[in-house]
């Protein structure tokens, strides 16, 4: 039942980062190069796909790979809300979008599912994963949104 709770607040995350983060990355360069409404709506949809993915693959395949796949994800979701979320709205001492929503949900629901899952999972495997998955996803940002200009209609 967590799991869905944490879905939930990815999607909701995700999409309050949708509607306010493009606009807002034009005065934020120090933090994030200026995108693209298109570009990040479709960077934003692969990344929400990839976690809802990997929340069902974990509860279909309980193995420890899967799971370390998936804790990878929250846990990235968790850093997510202190950086660059939280750190950039105060030191632009402007709203990020998508705080809110990251210090509400994401990070007490994700915290809870970390902590939870040490006893499963050795912490140092929990933070591998929340590194392997957090560079991916870093990594992937900018090439989805050059993939998305390749796609996009205009």
């Amino acid at each position: 039942m967590i799991n869905i709770l944490f879905v939930f607040a990815f999607v909701i995350h995700n999409i309050e980062e949708a509607v306010w983060l493009p606009r807002w990355s034009k005065h934020a360069k120090k933090f994030h190069k200026s995108v693209d409404f298109n570009e990040f709506i479709f960077a934003v949809l692969i990344i929400t796909i990839l976690g809802v993915l990997l929340t069902f693959l974990n509860s279909i395949y309980d193995n420890k790979i899967m799971n370390s796949l998936y804790l990878g994800y929250v846990g990235m979701m968790v850093l997510n809300a202190i950086f660059p979320h939280l750190v950039a709205t105060i030191a632009l001492r402007r709203y990020a979008p998508g705080l809110i929503t990251a210090i509400a949900l994401n990070l007490p629901i994700g915290s809870y599912i970390l902590y939870e899952s040490m006893k499963e999972l050795e912490f140092i495997n929990i933070i591998t994963s929340t590194i392997f998955i957090s560079a991916i996803i870093v990594v992937s940002l900018p090439v989805l949104f050059r993939i998305s200009k390749w796609i996009t209609i205009e």
